[in-house]
């Protein structure tokens, strides 16, 4: 079926024209548009036939209808992508101790440690010289009986230990440092020394003078052993005095010791008074040696001091006194003058003493100290005189 060619033409809402073609001839015709219309046209290329759709203005909304009841729920849509990460929340409680694992496995044994101490290795020979590097040596193969070490400034690994043992004698006193040599085979033979005197820097080698402590090893030229040097100070300078403590409980009475020896026997004073009982006007009248002392106590005494006064009933002039005088006797009799003591007058009446002291004449035992009494002036009536000496 074969269908005319056709042509449409129309004029939109402003009035413009609107030419539909086919085959390039134009509709004779125009249809005219209201507000609102609009045109569309669809041609069908197999059959040629033109379909012209003329659409009106939209019309007002209408009411809105009941709710219509609810539809079934929809297929779950598939997951959406992963959301950002959101940030970290605060930390919660702590939460209970959980069991104790099981043990894990023994883990390997690590490296072998360096030893300690400083090794050596021995020397048997005695001879004061250079051991050589890392070997020491003792002046007697007899540990208990060797008094000089003989050691090398550096030890079997090469250390330098010329400042350490320039430290061993440091000490002023007698207890210095010590040394402890421990056979690294068998550790349970060791010798201990001390430093007793100074050491001796060699160059390379130092020669210690030591005194034997404890202990015993096997010497065997060449043996290992590990050293060790314990280093002693000096003295340090004496603390403060404490504070003085609370004073004891009295203790018990003790023991009555046994009576001392005698003392020496103290000073003795002896008093004695003459008097010349008469009245002579005579210048030389005497009164005989009278003993105011008798030595019974059978030792020698000495006597060291001697004083003497005078009362008389007599006018004081310049020639009315009296003179004493003392003797010593001895045990046989025999007299010799000790002193003298002369008064002035005025000593008649004040009883003004007149003494001598630092004496020192021996009175043997069964001798005396005998006195008299001169009156040298005239006139002298009953003189009294009062005397006094002193004996150790």
């Amino acid at each position: 079926m074969a269908f005319l060619p056709a042509c449409v033409g129309a004029l939109d809402s402003t009035g413009e024209r609107v030419d539909v073609a086919q085959d390039g001839v134009q509709l004779p015709f125009f249809l005219k548009a209201g507000t609102g219309t609009t045109f569309a046209y669809a041609v069908d290329g197999g059959t040629g036939r033109a379909e012209l759709t003329v659409s009106g203005a939209t019309g007002a909304t209408g009411a809105t209808g009941a709710t219509g009841p609810t539809g079934a729920t929809g297929a779950t849509g598939a997951t959406g992508p992963t959301g950002a990460t959101g940030a970290t929340g605060a930390t919660g409680p702590t939460g209970a101790t959980g069991p104790t694992g099981a043990t894990g496995a023994t883990g390997a044994t690590g490296a072998v440690g360096t030893p300690a101490g400083y090794g050596y290795a021995y020397s048997q020979t005695t001879t004061a010289s250079d051991p050589g590097s890392g070997v020491f040596r003792l002046n007697d193969t007899d540990t208990s009986a060797a008094s000089a070490m003989y050691i090398s400034e550096t030890d079997a690994a090469a250390q330098s230990l010329a400042g350490l043992l320039d430290l061993l004698d440091n000490a002023s006193g007698t207890n210095r440092s010590q040394i402890y040599i421990v056979s690294e085979a068998d550790p349970s033979e060791f010798v201990v020394f001390r430093v007793v005197g100074a050491t001796t820097d060699n160059g390379t080698w130092d020669t210690v003078q030591i005194g034997y402590l404890t202990g015993a090893f096997s010497l065997t030229d060449g043996a290992a052993f590990r050293m060790f040097f314990s280093i002693t100070g000096d003295i340090g300078p004496t603390g403060a005095t404490g504070a003085t403590g609370a004073t004891g409980a009295t203790g018990a009475t003790g023991a009555t010791g046994a009576t001392g020896a005698t003392g020496a026997t103290g000073p003795t004073t002896y008093f004695g008074a003459v008097d010349k009982p008469t009245t002579d006007a005579a210048a030389t009248t005497l009164f005989t040696g009278r003993p105011i002392f008798i030595n019974d106590t059978g030792a020698t005494r000495t006597l060291t001091t001697i004083s003497a006064w005078f009362i008389s009933n007599v006018a004081n002039n310049a020639t009315n006194y009296a003179s004493v005088d003392f003797s010593a006797v001895d045990a046989s009799g025999t007299v010799g003058t000790v002193t003298s003591i002369t008064s002035a007058s005025v000593d008649f009446t004040t009883r003004i003493p007149r003494i001598t002291t630092g004496l020192s004449v021996s009175i043997p035992a069964g001798g005396s100290v005998m006195v008299a009494i001169s009156k040298p002036g005239s006139g002298v009536t009953t003189p009294v005189g009062g005397f006094q000496v002193s004996l150790t």
